[in-house]
């Protein structure tokens, strides 16, 4: 298992990577507080992510999660919170051996 925490995308966030039984595939959960300039409020996104490894400088990746949670009072007082959810398919590159 691999753990790691950085700023990216505008946030601060954790990631764990979890054992496979295939070697070329590694599969992660994130989450992290992200920042939203649109409504000056910052937001928790969490999600899972797998990257299928072609060779050690190619990379597919998949990911889909919560992108936002925002939380809002309705007219009785109860709080309500909106979900927004989300993907990715990609490919990286990674330059460093």
């Amino acid at each position: 298992m691999e753990t790691g925490a950085g700023i990216e995308y505008g946030g601060f966030g954790a990631q764990v990577v979890l054992p496979t039984p295939i070697k070329s595939l590694e599969m992660y959960v994130a989450t992290g507080f992200l920042d939203n300039p649109s409504n000056e409020e910052n937001s928790i996104g969490a999600g899972v992510g797998a990257n299928y490894f072609v060779n050690r400088h190619v990379a597919f990746g998949l990911y889909g999660g919560i992108l936002e949670i925002d939380s809002f009072t309705d007219e009785t007082g109860y709080v309500e919170y909106d979900r927004k959810l989300g993907g990715s398919i990609g490919a990286k590159i990674y330059f460093s051996g």
